[in-house]
């Protein structure tokens, strides 16, 4: 069986198709259609019952924005970019992303580092004895 992690990216982008799909239906029913998304936008889905509440961010950046969706626009997050790829993740999001890649590389090479000494020295004990008989 094969596990997924969710990231705060697949969670946004579940936001910003129920908001995609949520603001679709409004501009479907509603003379006076959503043209942005904004918090005038967000607001008047949960008044009239199109979200409970606003969605929740998993990542501080995450802010959802729109324009031009009584047209053909698409909702995208700020940070993360939308469902489409019509918008790109913002730079921010390619560096954080790299950042956590560089520390866990450097988590793995510690750890292959500590696990060659500690191998290194339980196959060649010499080693460390003459060492020590030489100072």
């Amino acid at each position: 069986i094969a596990s997924t992690t969710i990231t705060p990216q697949m969670i946004c982008f579940q936001n910003l198709s129920i908001l995609q799909s949520v603001i679709n239906k409004y501009n479907k029913e509603h003379i006076n259609k959503i043209e942005n998304l904004d918090a005038h936008s967000m607001n008047l889905l949960i008044e009239d019952k199109y979200l409970d509440k606003e969605p929740f961010t998993t990542h501080y950046r995450c802010r959802y924005l729109g324009k031009g969706l009584d047209k053909d626009g698409v909702v995208y997050c700020e940070f993360h970019g939308s469902l489409d790829g019509s918008k790109l993740p913002s730079p921010e999001y390619f560096r954080e992303e790299k950042e956590k890649e560089n520390k866990e590389r450097s988590v793995y090479l510690w750890a292959v580092l500590i696990i060659a000494v500690i191998l290194f020295g339980i196959f060649n004990p010499r080693f460390f004895k003459n060492n020590k008989s030489e100072q």
